[in-house]
């Protein structure tokens, strides 16, 4: 019998911008790699989860720290994340290798912001695409504006507990 890779860049995309994940995150910051007790229990403006080997980054964000900073592990918002394109599966079934501008607007959302004109010669094309849902997907480009170099998420607006949209 084989085991099923777990696929951490869809459970990111799905829960970047929630709070309330029970012990989802520390399962994350296991995978990560991150010691035991990893989510402070002290408020600070943020906290970030790094490993550049599976090329995921993360950082935490309590909105709403209790009276003497003290915060609880099921506060932390998965703020925002961003994701290496060629180390690890993409989310949205976003390909690393032949996405262009076009596919991943047909993948995410019509509704997408460039910042200026993309041209095949820029170095860091990148668009962001937003969701129906408050979720921002920008995707960074390789320069040629075929695949994907970098895909970094976040959610806008409010920090939802994941029970309440996870039904």
């Amino acid at each position: 019998m084989t085991s099923v890779e777990r696929d951490w860049s869809n459970e990111l995309a799905l829960r970047v911008g929630c709070r309330e994940m029970g012990g989802w995150l520390q399962e994350l910051g296991q995978w990560l790699g991150a010691p035991a007790d990893f989510l402070p229990t002290r408020a600070g403006p943020f906290h970030e989860l790094k490993n550049p080997a599976k090329g995921i980054g993360v950082q935490l964000h309590d909105p709403e720290p209790q009276d003497g900073g003290i915060t609880s592990r099921e506060a932390w918002v998965l703020y925002n994340v961003e994701i290496e394109a060629e180390k690890i599966k993409l989310p949205f079934d976003l390909d690393p290798l032949r996405d262009t501008p076009d596919r991943c607007r047909t993948k995410l959302s019509d509704n997408a912001r460039i910042a200026k004109r993309l041209t095949t010669n820029d170095l860091k094309p990148s668009v962001t695409y937003y969701l129906d849902d408050a979720r921002v997907v920008a995707v960074q480009f390789k320069r040629g504006l075929v695949g994907i170099q970098l895909v970094r998420l976040a959610r806008l607006f409010d920090w939802p507990n994941w029970s309440d949209i996870s039904k």
